[in-house]
């Protein structure tokens, strides 16, 4: 898969499919729909990921009633080495690094298309720009998770 600076497509793309973490609860409405983090979709995504770098994720809800396929290459915050210390009053402690899956690619046969999406233990937040529409993930400040029309 091409790096994040550009183009998948025309790519030989062999990347293994999961389906969307993200699950729509309704239609919602043109502007926001509400959605579910699916636990057993996240815990298959973390599966592959822990294969391979490159996923398909299919049928990511947008507002409006539609789904989008994303293709999209893990992105890795820390490098190998990292470590996490916090000063205490007896000294350095090591904490262990946060699990988080950050993903970053594009719409599947969408060109000049961008997507990024988070997972983390506080939540889910990231972006997609389709067609020239932007649409924000957030789960808000815990609240219900929504992908809304910027």
């Amino acid at each position: 898969m091409a790096g994040l600076g550009g183009s998948l497509h025309g790519d030989v793309l062999e990347s293994a499919r999961v389906e969307s973490p993200l699950m729509a609860n309704s239609i919602g409405t043109p502007e926001i729909r509400p959605v579910t983090l699916n636990d057993e979709r996240l815990g298959r995504l973390k599966a592959v990921l822990a294969q391979a770098d490159d996923v398909r994720m299919a049928g990511v809800p947008l507002p409006g009633h539609r789904s989008i396929d994303l293709d999209l290459e893990r992105i890795h915050p820390f490098a190998s080495d990292a470590r996490i210390e916090v000063m205490r009053p007896g000294g350095v402690e090591v904490m262990d690094l946060p699990e988080v899956i950050i993903l970053g690619g594009e719409v599947v046969g969408e060109p000049g298309s961008s997507a990024f999406i988070a997972y983390t233990d506080s939540g889910v937040e990231g972006w997609v720009n389709s067609g020239g529409v932007s649409y924000g993930i957030s789960d808000g400040v815990g609240g219900t998770p929504t992908v809304h029309r910027l």
